[in-house]
């Protein structure tokens, strides 16, 4: 063969190999030499003029799609560039493998790494959880910005995240893997591609789902792109083993966006034990304290009752007794401080109104401290109880936190006194405000949730399952740098306990949140409580008539 071949010959030489591959040849074939092929070679390309290298077939995901591989064996092996993600994938039997997740840069220091503020209409996942035990898939699916009546974009705003992204493990990369298979489950909510009944989605907790959606390989890097044509990020996080009962650990994936330009960390949790997010270890320099001493074990759930809109038994006793809820994203129940009528009642999540079977909201204060209250009004479940502001014995102004636990424990510099939802009097350090996939909020259609005062409907997606208690919410993650520790607390709202006007009613659902502490201003009215909007943290006080989430901490 002719060493100077012509662009025509080489055109022809191409064809004839397409030629020889459609017969029953075994002859090794070198296409731009004489040169015999290396004994492991069945095709070799060489040549010493002309300068190029091998395009494959260019298709599109869609295409690819259509390509009738599965079931067929003689498609193993398989090679075509997607279009779509800019990427080399193979078919290895069972899917399509991007190239990309095995060729990826070096992790960053997760130390450097911070969040960039997301554009307006996009709201990413900012956390997932398994308990010790748990594997299985969680899906993260991030849609572009899109506009509507309530929140109308222009173009460039729709394309304001547009173009390559990418998902890496950059702590916990030996337990941590990431594909980008989609989920076999046809019922989970946001599915276009079938038509779902989301009544019977799979969800994180079932017996048998860990094996039934586990992610396989082992991969800490995953790419595609967004655009108007393909108008979502999605992957899957899965883990590699499970942990002791009691044990926790903590990784991140930094998810990259907007031809990987804006970062997003996603922290990674493992373990529904209660435990530390702050330390008494973990230096403190603001708030008048300069060292921590009130740090506490948090679970990672929200508090209900196994029948709502009825009274909880003391401290977690029967008949009624004060659970956890079973996912880190649902509301659960809202609970009144403590009140002369309708005591230790557990209040249902979705009932826009005074909730069902309450005849009058209870808006008469109670004397007393937590100390002697508690006895007759804790309904944390045994070994844990609610946290406090300081003193649960005597008045609280908020100006000495050095006893606060839910200060010191959840925030990276607390202050102090009352605080308003203004950046310089609020916690932003350590808090981020986004989606959490636990296993029950990612495989549910994102909706926006009911209350008086929550979203409108058909505006900003925040909340799933909003018509049954088991409602979750988007909602603020807190961090710790230093040992990545995460923990979720859901938007899920507040039950009105205004003097005047309707009491009981649902507002701010998938907006804000209100989380009981046992301190109060006075010995007659004005419990502190941890208020969360987006992106804001703050503690205030408020009537003991108002009905709010409570968060349990360990004895």
């Amino acid at each position: 063969m002719n060493k100077k071949l012509s662009i025509v010959n080489y055109q022809l030489s191409i064809f004839l190999v397409a030629v020889f591959f459609a017969l029953p040849l075994k002859a090794q074939v070198n296409i731009g030499s004489d040169t015999t092929p290396q004994s492991f070679s069945i095709l070799e390309l060489t040549t010493s003029t002309l300068k190029g290298g091998l395009r494959l077939p260019q298709l599109t995901t869609d295409e690819i799609s259509k390509l009738n591989t599965a079931g067929d064996d003689t498609a193993h092996g398989l090679v075509v560039y997607n279009t779509d993600t800019n990427c080399l994938e193979f078919w290895n039997g069972a899917a399509w493998i991007s190239l990309c997740n095995y060729i990826f840069p070096a992790p960053p220091d997760p130390s450097t790494v911070t969040d960039d503020v997301p554009p307006t209409g996009f709201y990413p996942y900012v956390g997932a959880f398994w308990k010790s035990a748990q594997t299985g898939e969680r899906l993260i699916r991030v849609t572009r910005p899109t506009t509507n009546v309530y929140l109308p974009l222009t173009p460039n705003q729709e394309a304001a995240v547009d173009g390559a992204w990418s998902a890496q493990v950059i702590a916990g990369m030996d337990w941590i893997v990431l594909d980008t298979l989609m989920t076999t489950d046809r019922n989970v909510g946001w599915r276009t591609d079938f038509t779902p009944i989301e009544a019977n989605v799979a969800n994180g907790n079932d017996v048998g789902f860990d094996n039934s959606y586990r992610v396989d390989g082992a991969s800490t890097y995953v790419t595609g792109t967004m655009n108007a044509s393909n108008p979502k990020i999605y992957f899957r996080i899965g883990l590699k083993g499970a942990i002791d009962s009691d044990a926790h650990r903590y990784g991140i994936v930094l998810l990259k966006y907007k031809d990987n330009t804006m970062s997003q960390r996603i922290w990674i949790r493992q373990g529904e034990e209660a435990d530390y997010l702050m330390r008494n270890s973990d230096p403190v320099n603001s708030g008048g304290i300069s060292e921590r001493t009130a740090c506490k074990q948090f679970s990672p759930y929200n508090l209900t009752a196994n029948e709502l809109n009825k009274q909880v038994g003391i401290k977690g006793a029967d008949p009624n007794p004060g659970v956890f809820t079973q996912y880190p994203s649902q509301a659960g129940a809202f609970f009144q401080w403590a009140t002369p009528t309708n005591i230790r009642f557990a209040y249902d999540p979705i009932t826009t109104g005074i909730p069902t079977g309450i005849t009058t909201w209870d808006r008469n204060s109670i004397t007393g401290f937590w100390d002697s209250l508690g006895d007759n009004y804790e309904t944390c479940p045994p070994d844990y109880r609610r946290p406090n502001d300081g003193s649960t014995g005597a008045s609280v102004d908020g100006t000495d936190i050095r006893a606060s636990e839910m200060r010191q424990s959840l925030w990276l510099n607390p202050q102090k006194n009352e605080l308003s939802a203004v950046a310089t009097e609020s916690e932003t350090a350590n808090n981020v405000y986004g989606y959490y996939a636990d296993g029950f909020f990612d495989r549910r259609k994102i909706s926006a949730p009911y209350g008086v005062l929550g979203l409108t409907a058909s505006s900003n997606p925040t909340s799933v399952s909003t018509g049954s208690y088991q409602v979750a919410h988007i909602g603020s993650l807190f961090y710790n740098t230093a040992t990545n520790a995460s923990l979720f607390f859901p938007l899920s709202g507040y039950r009105n306990g205004r003097i005047t006007g309707s009491g009981g009613d649902l507002q701010d659902a998938g907006k804000g949140a209100s989380y009981w502490a046992s301190s109060r201003r006075t010995n007659t009215g004005d419990e502190w409580q941890q208020k969360q909007y987006i992106g804001i943290s703050i503690m205030s006080s408020d009537r003991n008539s108002y009905g709010y989430s409570i968060r349990c901490v360990k004895n």
